[in-house]
């Protein structure tokens, strides 16, 4: 069978295939497209996508100070600022962008601070979870365990 839209013969695999892959690829994008504008959803450079509060995948600037912490982490070198440990930019997770004041509200440049993981988690007292879990040692039977714990002096 020949495509509807180019000429091109191809193999249908289905009853109602009237495109070849390539033009079938296509009108499912031009369908999305249509779909987006028509719903107001404007998304990519160049598509008139609005900007900050306006744009939907902003929240409280959080997704600007992102941005301003990938920035700042290049003009650091890459490098933790209060331990100076190399920090991978795209592995996610290795590094936070830290409001100083705590305050996730409070999104100005002053206020930010790029932070390896473990400083982060240190500044966020993270470890005060696991305050009073304690671990059994692998081969530890349970009445070594309990000779040794602290009620038992």
């Amino acid at each position: 069978m020949n495509c509807k839209n180019c000429g091109i013969e191809f193999i249908r695999t289905g009853r109602n295939h009237k495109w070849c892959k390539p033009c079938a690829n296509e009108k499912i994008k031009q369908s999305i497209n249509k779909w987006h504008w028509k719903h107001g959803i404007l998304n990519g450079l160049g598509s008139g996508g609005k900007l900050e509060q306006d744009n939907q995948n902003y929240k409280h600037g959080l997704s600007v100070f992102r941005r301003w912490a990938k920035e700042k982490l290049k003009q650091l070198q890459y490098c933790c600022e209060r331990c100076g440990k190399s920090i991978d930019v795209q592995t996610r997770g290795t590094w936070a962008g830290h409001h100083k004041d705590h305050n996730r509200q409070n999104n100005i440049k002053e206020n930010l601070e790029v932070l390896c993981k473990q400083c982060h988690q240190v500044e966020h007292e993270c470890w005060r979870a696991f305050q009073g879990v304690t671990t059994i040692p692998q081969g530890s039977t349970h009445e070594n365990v309990e000779a040794h714990s602290p009620r038992n002096g």
